[in-house]
């Protein structure tokens, strides 16, 4: 709760008069800032996470952009989804990052330090047809399989008759 009301743009003072009516009793600023600081600590720590022994064989990237409050402006972020998919079906979540935007520089950097903590070259990859997604996974691994997503494909993709594709055969 006390991470969902920061993101949103809520400060402590808030976030305090909420929980205090959620428990019936006070809590201090203190306790706040202390469970903020646990949350942040838990997320970085989640996000540096080794992947070495994954065994991913698909993997699923898109780019989404949510609303936030950000210094008591509503603003939108682009964020850049990594999830991937084991051998036994089972999804798991492995990146989300504000990287402003889907470039190519973005999507590289993330796909980068995916590989440097241990993520191995799946056999497929899905993706939103972003041409810095695919420029920067040309890059990573020239290898891989990439499919655009049903709902990416319908919404335009059919087009280009490159649904299905090797980033060297782009």
């Amino acid at each position: 709760m006390i991470a969902g009301a920061y993101l949103s743009g809520t400060n402590t003072r808030r976030v305090r008069r909420a929980l205090g009516a959620l428990f019936k009793g006070a809590v201090s600023k203190d306790t706040v800032s202390r469970t903020w600081r646990k949350v942040q600590t838990d997320w970085e720590a989640w996000c540096q996470r080794s992947l070495a022994e994954e065994d991913m064989v698909r993997l699923i990237l898109d780019g989404t952009t949510v609303r936030v409050r950000l210094d008591r402006k509503a603003t939108s972020i682009s964020l850049l989804v990594v999830l991937g998919i084991r051998r036994d079906g089972q999804k798991v979540l492995l990146a989300v990052r504000n990287m402003g935007g889907e470039s190519e520089a973005a999507w590289r950097s993330l796909l980068d330090e995916l590989v440097s903590r241990g993520l191995t070259a799946p056999n497929f990859v899905i993706v939103d047809g972003a041409a810095g997604l695919e420029k920067a996974l040309s890059l990573v691994w020239p290898n891989a399989l990439i499919r655009a997503s049903c709902f990416h494909y319908c919404e335009g993709l059919e087009k280009t008759r490159n649904w299905c594709r090797k980033p060297s055969d782009m």
